[in-house]
């Protein structure tokens, strides 16, 4: 069995210095969705953001799943600049992770189960709201899917800047685990017992 795991991603909204987002049509573009997407999810403009996609076959009853941290600088309940992370999956919808009403560094899990099979599309951004200037950030790890094969996946929207990083990792069988663990040991006895 083969899985995937984003380790680490991490989306910067901000219009700042370093300039790192793309605007909201370019994001519903690089994802795929419809115009006016990302501003039917706030309640405001959403105006400026970072995205990943990725796909992948899924089969009925596999699981889609990732790990997130939601920090911003936005100050906390504001609704007139209520930045907002979410996701996009073509067999769901689009949904929202968190915004400036949820508590800064808060850790969550997504989890969707596919009670249909086929290619799954899925989209995870974070969106500047009303300003350009106050940034929000997401962090993405633990993107799993389960036992489906992958496609692709890995894809960046944010003007080149920001940081993310891919890594695959092969499910490693028990006993394989427990043979490792004993050739350590033995070796760990082997040098003790030359001192």
């Amino acid at each position: 069995m083969k899985v995937i795991y984003f380790t680490s991603i991490m989306m910067l909204l901000s219009a700042n210095a370093i300039a790192t987002t793309v605007p909201d049509t370019s994001i519903e573009s690089f994802l795929g969705l419809p115009s006016g997407t990302l501003d039917a999810l706030s309640p405001d403009d959403a105006t400026t953001g970072s995205a990943i996609k990725g796909s992948f076959n899924i089969q009925s009853g596999d699981t889609f799943s990732f790990d997130w941290l939601w920090t911003t600088d936005e100050e906390p309940n504001n609704l007139e600049f209520n930045d907002f992370s979410f996701y996009s999956l073509s067999l769901d919808g689009n949904g929202i992770l968190a915004d400036t009403f949820t508590p800064n560094g808060t850790l969550g899990a997504f989890s969707w189960t596919a009670t249909t099979s086929g290619l799954l599309s899925f989209g995870i951004g974070v969106m500047d709201v009303n300003d350009e200037v106050v940034p929000s950030f997401l962090t993405v790890s633990n993107l799993s899917n389960g036992s489906a094969s992958i496609s692709s996946i890995g894809d960046v929207i944010n003007n080149g800047g920001g940081s993310y990083s891919l890594s695959t990792a092969n499910a490693v069988p028990i006993p394989a685990t427990v043979w490792l663990f004993f050739s350590g040991l033995i070796g760990i006895i082997g040098i003790r017992k030359k001192d």
